[in-house]
């Protein structure tokens, strides 16, 4: 199977995948370091049922020609970890690249530019899409609450 027929996507860990429960990220969004909410989402954290099962219909759909790459700024030493919750879980995915948190919007966005990743799903737009260092073909989709002015 040629490279060209495979739909590459990156998908972020915390927020995206894992997210905290009811109404924690609203109202402390911006207002806590984001080291202390990645480690809360791992503590409080929940399935984000609704991702995981369009990354399940994707991956069926489209059989082999889907890798995703769970992109995330979660330390290296706390992959196994990942890769067990990921399991437990049933979240589909090809490999993990975990950037760590010091300079982790050049950390994934080199990622996204060397894996040609063509689709990448996050809660943060720095780490989905810079238009200094833009791909040709990648779209990307934000979850989060953002102002209308930064989309």
């Amino acid at each position: 199977m040629k490279e060209n027929n495979i739909q590459k996507i990156s998908i972020d860990f915390h927020n995206t995948i894992k997210i905290l429960p009811g109404d924690f990220e609203r109202i402390f969004h911006n207002k806590l370091p984001s080291w202390f909410c990645g480690l809360l989402t791992w503590v409080i954290g929940r399935p984000n049922q609704k991702i995981i099962k369009i990354l399940r219909e994707l991956v069926n759909e489209k059989k082999k020609d889907c890798e995703i790459t769970i992109l995330t700024s979660t330390p290296k030493f706390w992959e196994r970890r990942l890769k067990k919750w990921l399991s437990r879980h049933d979240v589909p995915f090809t490999e993990i690249i975990c950037t760590g948190p010091i300079k982790r919007k050049l950390k994934k966005l080199k990622a996204i530019k060397e894996k040609r990743i063509q689709l990448s799903i996050d809660d943060d737009l720095d780490s989905a899409f810079s238009p200094e260092n833009s791909i040709d073909i990648l779209k990307a989709i934000l979850l989060g609450n953002y102002p209308s002015e930064a989309v």
